[in-house]
């Protein structure tokens, strides 16, 4: 692992604040563990992620989020597919209200990419800092502008990313 670049991530660096011991077991700059099965949350905002992907691909969000739903389900048990049923519904709805909301709100602006990865070097040290971008933009002025998706299961939730 650390014969190539040292890549920090925002979940490295947001783990080591809260927890040392979870920073400990996941990063990928330590023991790399992960979860069988991830967190219902995550799970649900990497579904979503994959329909949005499709829609500013010019595709059909709804189903590229059923396609990714399809071949997660084999992985799980039977108990979590009852469980995860809520969260599927939960999933197509957002999907299916983005479609009707966000042709109004871009209005002038022009995708130039989806789901980027991104690494750039900290000055002075051997390390890099990564990330995945959602998309990239271009609005109506040309101005670039980068396009970030959040799904919470409150506004007070992403009231809180501001702090």
């Amino acid at each position: 692992m650390h014969d190539s670049k040292i890549v920090i991530r925002t979940s490295d660096r947001s783990n080591y604040r809260k927890c040392r011991r979870l920073w400990n077991w996941q990063s990928p700059l330590r023991q790399y563990l992960e979860p069988l099965d991830p967190p219902p949350a995550l799970w649900l905002g990497t579904g979503v992620h994959r329909g949005l992907e499709a829609y500013y691909s010019k595709q059909d969000p709804i189903k590229a989020y059923d396609q990714w739903v399809l071949s997660k389900l084999p992985s799980l048990w039977d108990i979590e597919q009852e469980a995860v049923a809520k969260r599927v519904a939960l999933g197509r709805g957002m999907l299916e209200h983005y479609v009707s909301w966000a042709p109004f709100q871009d209005i002038g602006m022009q995708v130039l990419f989806t789901e980027q990865e991104l690494e750039v070097p900290i000055p002075e040290t051997p390390y890099f800092y990564g990330g995945r971008l959602d998309g990239g933009v271009a609005n109506y002025k040309g101005k670039k502008l980068i396009l970030e998706h959040k799904t919470a299961k409150s506004i007070d939730d992403l009231n809180k990313l501001d702090a």
